[in-house]
């Protein structure tokens, strides 16, 4: 992810940071919402060719419906989070809140508080000489974690890091 893609939205006791997802193709979002589409629909269109050929549902029917909304669940969500997705982190003192926006709905809320928050970067190529090289966002309080999915440049990071550390 590029600098100047994150924003902040900063004020004297709070910073607020959105990390955009990388967008996909409208193509890819097109298809995900398609066969999603397809997929939560096929359990309506068998129920209504099961009342007019008379057909008595089972056990089945009930589990193909659940398996069809989890299914068409999963692939809207992963379209639209490709598509629209935003890691938000709320920076407050002695406290660092996560939203996963999906535009449409939020997810994954998690929130570290206390006065020893710790933030920094995971490396998971341990190759942190290099400006270009990237990290995740991490902030850590006693077990409690919250990781970014999202790659950061490692100079990005350190200034993140800073802006955070004011707040904290």
């Amino acid at each position: 992810m590029r600098a100047d893609q994150i924003k902040y939205i900063e004020n004297e006791d709070k910073l607020e940071i959105n990390l955009p997802v990388e967008k996909t193709k409208k193509s890819v979002f097109i298809f995900f919402v398609t066969v999603g589409s397809i997929i939560a629909l096929m359990p309506i269109v068998f129920f209504i060719f099961t009342l007019i050929e008379k057909i008595d549902l089972g056990f089945g029917f009930i589990f193909s419906i659940i398996i069809a909304v989890l299914v068409s669940f999963f692939l809207y969500r992963m379209a639209f989070w490709n598509m629209y997705g935003i890691e938000k982190y709320i920076v407050e003192k002695e406290s660092v809140t996560f939203i996963a926006d999906y535009k449409i709905f939020k997810d994954s809320v998690m929130k570290l508080e206390g006065q020893a928050i710790k933030v920094g970067f995971f490396d998971e190529k341990k190759n942190h000489e290099s400006i270009q090289s990237t990290a995740k966002l991490i902030f850590e309080l006693n077990e409690k974690q919250i990781q970014s999915t999202i790659d950061l440049s490692i100079n990005s990071i350190e200034k993140l890091t800073t802006k955070i550390e004011k707040i904290l």
